[in-house]
C-alpha cells in the first residue's frame, strides 16, 4: 500500500482511542501524527507554522482536561492555518456542534466512529484544507492590487471589454492594456481567466479585505 504524504494530525487524551485510530487511519495508508492534549498540539502547531500552513487534516476531540478541542479551534482560526477540522468526541451536545461547525469544523462526530463515516469526514477535511489554502492565496494577491487594478480586475469578471473599461473608467483601451499586462505579470497569471478566477473567490469576502494603500511599491526586476 501506498502511504499518504497528507498532513493528518490526531489529538485526544485517551491514549486507546488515539492508538486505535492510528491503527484504522494507517490501515487506509495515512501516516498521522499523534497528540494527548490541546496544549502539545497547539505547542507544535506555533513550531511548526509551516506545515500549518500547507494544510491537511485535524482530528480533534472536544472535552479534554486543560484546553479544550473548541478552545484549540479557535485559537488556530486565529492563524493563517489552513486544516480541516473534524471533532469526534464521546461528550459532545448540539450546541457544542454548532459552535464548532460555525467556526469551520468540518463535521462533529459521536464516539465510537465506523471507519467508513470518519474517511468520509477525513476526505472532506482535506478537501476543505484545499480550497481554505486557494482561498487565503486568493487574498492575499488581491490585497496586492491598487485601487485602480481593483476595479478592472471587478470590470473584468462582469465581461467587459477594453473599450468598455476603457469608457467607463475614462481612462484610454491602451492604459486598460497596460493594466491588465502589469496585473498578469505581478500576480504571475499567464491568462485572463485566472484573474476572474481569483476574483470570484475572493468577491464574498470583499467588504472584509482592506482597502489598498494611496501607493503601492513593487520591486522592478532586472535582468543580468
Amino acid at each position: 500500500m501506498i502511504m499518504t504524504n497528507t498532513n493528518l494530525y490526531l489529538v485526544d487524551d485517551d491514549e486507546s482511542v488515539l492508538d486505535a485510530l492510528d491503527f484504522a487511519l494507517q490501515g487506509e495508508g495515512y501516516q498521522p501524527l499523534s497528540f494527548n492534549s490541546a496544549e502539545a498540539f497547539w505547542l507544535w502547531a506555533k513550531q511548526h507554522a509551516d506545515k500549518m500552513n500547507e494544510g491537511g487534516c485535524l482530528i480533534l476531540d472536544s472535552r479534554m482536561p486543560g484546553m479544550s478541542g473548541q478552545e484549540l479551534q479557535y485559537q488556530l482560526s486565529q492563524t493563517d492555518c489552513s486544516l480541516g477540522i473534524v471533532f469526534l468526541t464521546g461528550h459532545g451536545d448540539v450546541p457544542m456542534a454548532v459552535d464548532a461547525l460555525k467556526l469551520g469544523a468540518v463535521d462533529f462526530l459521536q464516539k465510537p466512529i465506523e471507519i467508513t463515516k470518519l474517511l468520509k469526514a477525513v476526505s472532506q477535511a482535506f478537501d476543505a484544507s484545499t480550497s481554505s489554502k486557494e482561498l487565503k492565496s486568493a487574498i492575499r494577491c488581491y490585497e496586492e492590487l491598487t485601487l485602480r487594478e481593483r476595479d478592472i480586475l471587478q470590470l473584468l469578471a462582469q465581461g467587459k471589454t477594453n473599450q468598455q473599461l476603457a469608457e467607463l473608467l475614462f481612462i484610454s483601451a491602451r492604459t486598460v492594456e497596460v493594466h491588465r499586462s502589469n496585473m498578469l505579470k505581478h500576480l504571475q497569471m499567464d491568462s485572463l481567466a485566472k484573474m476572474v478566477r481569483l476574483y470570484t473567490l475572493v468577491e464574498p469576502y470583499l467588504s472584509s479585505i482592506a482597502p489598498p494603500p494611496l501607493r503601492i511599491r513593487r520591486k522592478t526586476k532586472h535582468n543580468d
